[in-house]
């Protein structure tokens, strides 16, 4: 394991009121914070230097996560141990971080690394909601249509969808493939497509290839 670097991965909570922040605020966020600290944090070149951070996955807005991963590139190597205590002092309690670690060189940037996603859903009861899960996972595809401003796109929320569980009767584990060459299905329309109503969505886990990411081996082939 690298010890100090260049290239500090967090692994960071989202919740409470700030599940309703847009990716762009958390942005600014993780900003402020890191001119607040102590970090010796390396900029982008230009008129407007931006402190260079990239996160693994952007969050749609209202879904609270435990497990959201960033980088945070410095100009000197530091002890993961230590970016992690001067970064988490100026965030709150609900962005805290939990874990930091060096990211070795030549690893590539977060996103492209990423694969899929974890999520624990708690909808309103329903007796049948045991026999609408399985008869949704018979079909070998569910076509979707997202409607974006000018832009429509066409997935198969199926075809995207690892793992689909009931726990109960109003709690479900979902696992969703990610891919850097198309667009990624949102929980919400899986959510949708079962005709049921979330009451609160979380992220617990981003899968993927890279340092403080669950291991594909465990959930995705």
């Amino acid at each position: 394991m690298v010890e100090r670097g260049k290239r500090i991965r967090f692994k960071f909570i989202k919740t409470g009121d700030l599940k309703y922040i847009s990716h762009l605020d958390l942005l600014r966020t993780m900003e402020r914070a890191t001119r607040r600290s102590r970090l010796p944090i390396r900029y982008t070149e230009g008129f407007h230097p931006r402190a260079k951070i990239q996160f693994a996955s952007a969050l749609p807005v209202g879904i609270a996560s435990l497990g959201e991963l960033m980088d945070i590139e410095l100009t000197e190597e530091l002890l993961a141990g230590q970016a992690m205590q001067e970064m988490g002092g100026q965030l709150p309690a609900t962005l805290a971080l939990k874990e930091a670690r060096v990211v070795p060189p030549g690893e590539g940037p977060p996103m492209s690394l990423v694969r899929g996603a974890s999520y624990q859903i708690r909808v309103e009861p329903q007796d049948d909601l045991a026999q609408r899960v399985d008869g949704w996972l018979a079909k070998e595809t569910i076509p979707w249509t997202r409607q974006q401003k000018n832009k429509v796109r066409h997935l198969d929320l199926r075809g995207a969808t690892s793992k689909l569980e009931v726990l109960g009767r109003e709690q479900l584990e979902l696992l969703l493939f990610f891919s850097s060459e198309a667009t990624n299905v949102r929980p919400q329309e899986i959510i949708a497509s079962l005709k049921l109503v979330p009451l609160e969505i979380v992220r617990t886990a981003i899968w993927g290839q890279g340092v403080l990411m669950e291991p594909l081996e465990k959930g995705i082939e």
